[in-house]
Formats: structure tokens, C-alpha cells, sequence
């Protein structure tokens, strides 16, 4: 009887303790947000992504914790899941432009300039008057001329931005610099043989 007790006593404390343990167990994504956060910050973020993934399966649509995990996945160096998650937040919201520019700069690093250009694209559709989306455009343009605008536009909002006055310096002397190339060229093979 004193077997059968310690057993039934046994189970009821176990059984106390799974309750108690799943009582804890953290059901709100903006806890493991926040978590998350404060090991950012710590710059602990092998624990972050931990934090992150754990609140996006509460919650897999929620696409400002989507940008927060490509963040930290880009401040340790894991372009791949960067681009990813940049991606899939960029895709939930595109007014997250960062969103769009950083995984549009991926796709440029990874040598997809017409996806490259379509995040761009996607960023000025999200908020026209972003200066930084212009800029990107201009970068991944494949255009001198819309190149030129985008550059000129930057600078009638940002005097200041030396990226764009760099970019629409080149921009403007590309022509002159193609046609001494080409100059140079057939320069060369009008040349006499040796």
C-alpha cells in the first residue's frame, strides 16, 4: 500500500511539475522579441536567432521580427539567411524599405542585377521619398540616364549626400569617358602593324 502511495505521489508531483513547467513555457512572440533584443544588444546572437525563430513560429507573418532576424543573421555574417529573412520581411511588408534595399544589395553581391533592381523598384513603389531607395536605384540602374535622375534627385533632398554627388559626377562624365575610350580605340587599330 505504502508502494502503491509513494507512486500515486510520485506521479502527482511529476504531473505538478510538467503543469508548472508548460506554465512557463513562453506563448507571447513579443517576449521572445524581446529577448531577443536584449541579446542583440549584447551582441549574443546565436541566442538571438534562437529568440527570433522561436516568436516567428507564434507568429510567422510578422514581418518586423522577420527584419530584426535578417538583421542580426547580417551582423554575424550569415548573408545567405540575411538575404532570406530580408526577403520574406521585405515580402510581408514592403514598407519596410530597408527590407527591399538590403536584400536588393544581396542580390546585387550574388550578381542577380534584374532582381537587384525590382527590390529597388519595390522600395521607391513602398516610399518615393526615400533618398536611400533612390540611391540604390541609381547603383543598379544598368541606365546612365535614369542613373543621372536618380543621383539628381538624392541631392534636391540631400544636398549634402556625397554618394550621390560621386555617383552623378561619374554619370555625367560617363559619355565623354565612353567616347575617349572608343576614340582610343579606333585609334589603336588604325595603328600600322609592326
Amino acid at each position: 500500500m505504502t508502494t502503491h502511495r509513494s507512486h500515486v505521489t510520485l506521479a502527482v508531483c511529476l504531473l505538478a511539475s510538467a503543469v508548472s513547467a508548460l506554465g512557463g513555457c513562453n506563448r507571447d512572440p513579443n517576449t521572445s522579441v524581446a529577448r531577443a533584443d536584449q541579446y542583440v544588444s549584447r551582441k549574443e546572437y546565436k541566442e538571438a536567432v534562437i529568440e527570433y525563430r522561436r516568436a516567428l513560429q507564434l507568429a510567422p507573418r510578422r514581418a518586423d521580427v522577420h527584419y530584426k532576424l535578417a538583421n542580426t543573421y547580417a551582423k554575424a555574417a550569415d548573408l545567405p539567411n540575411a538575404y532570406t529573412e530580408y526577403s520574406t520581411a521585405a515580402d510581408l511588408d514592403p514598407s519596410i524599405v530597408d527590407a527591399q534595399v538590403q536584400a536588393g544589395q544581396l542580390l546585387l553581391l550574388a550578381g542577380d542585377f534584374e532582381r537587384a533592381k525590382a527590390r529597388a523598384e519595390g522600395a521607391i513603389a513602398a516610399d518615393a521619398g526615400n533618398t536611400r531607395a533612390w540611391l540604390y536605384l541609381g547603383g543598379v540602374a544598368g541606365d546612365p540616364a535614369l542613373t543621372l535622375a536618380c543621383m539628381e534627385r538624392v541631392l534636391h533632398a540631400e544636398p549634402w549626400n556625397r554618394e550621390a554627388r560621386v555617383g552623378a559626377d561619374f554619370t555625367s562624365r560617363l559619355p565623354a569617358a565612353v567616347a575617349c575610350v572608343i576614340e582610343s580605340i579606333t585609334w589603336i587599330k588604325a595603328m600600322p602593324s609592326a
